[in-house]
């Protein structure tokens, strides 16, 4: 990503989709970066210029819904309305940020609210850090994946040999290791198939002696 958006604490649509497409090398568009969005690879923000709105009932007993307008940069909570609205045809968008009550008071307080809104006049925007990440993230996905080569394989096969004796696990029973493996890995990585397993344990025992394939 070019250093000058790097230094930016937010992007706009147009910067953003300049720094995916630099580093993806393939053009990215609007609806591509909100579905991004919408699946929660990034967070949309709007600047929405002296709108109002009212405040999200919470359920609490006795709750009153407030009168705001908005003192900044606000946090949407609703992309994919936003993805689906159109110029011209008003929309609710729900949003949290920074708003002014409509009081006498000039303090600025952070609410969940909505307000009815034109896309048009609004500015959606990207934090420059998550755009970032999703720039690196998209390009690792679109570099090849090598193969590796005799001499390659078989240093693989030698650290995955040397890890199982570490780890305890035996190479002679791919599938219970596989559910060790599993639970090891939970909600950090995906550890790969029970047959995939096999293959990489297999091809790993060959280089231990039998009685050191425990």
């Amino acid at each position: 990503m070019l250093p000058i958006y790097a230094a930016l604490t937010f992007l706009t649509m147009d910067q953003a989709l300049k720094a995916l497409s630099g580093v993806s090398k393939v053009p990215a568009s609007r609806e591509d970066l909100l579905s991004l969005c919408d699946d929660g690879h990034c967070k949309l923000y709007v600047d929405m210029d002296g709108i109002s709105g009212i405040t999200q009932l919470t359920g609490e007993p006795e709750e009153a819904q407030e009168k705001v307008s908005d003192a900044g940069t606000q946090l949407v909570q609703n992309v994919r309305a936003v993805r689906k609205a159109r110029p011209g045809v008003p929309f609710i968008i729900q949003i949290v940020g920074s708003v002014f009550l409509d009081d006498d008071s000039f303090d600025d307080v952070v609410r969940a609210w909505e307000a009815k809104i034109d896309i048009e006049a609004v500015e959606l925007k990207f934090r420059s850090g998550d755009i970032s990440n999703l720039a690196e993230s998209l390009a690792s996905m679109a570099r090849p994946i090598k193969k590796l080569g005799g001499k390659e394989r078989e240093s693989y096969n030698a650290v995955v040999a040397a890890l199982t004796l570490v780890a305890g696990l035996d190479l002679k029973t791919p599938y219970a290791a596989h559910t060790v493996l599993a639970k090891a890995g939970e909600h950090i990585i995906d550890v790969p198939s029970p047959n995939t397993v096999k293959k990489i344990f297999d091809e790993a025992a060959l280089l231990l002696p039998e009685s050191e394939s425990i």
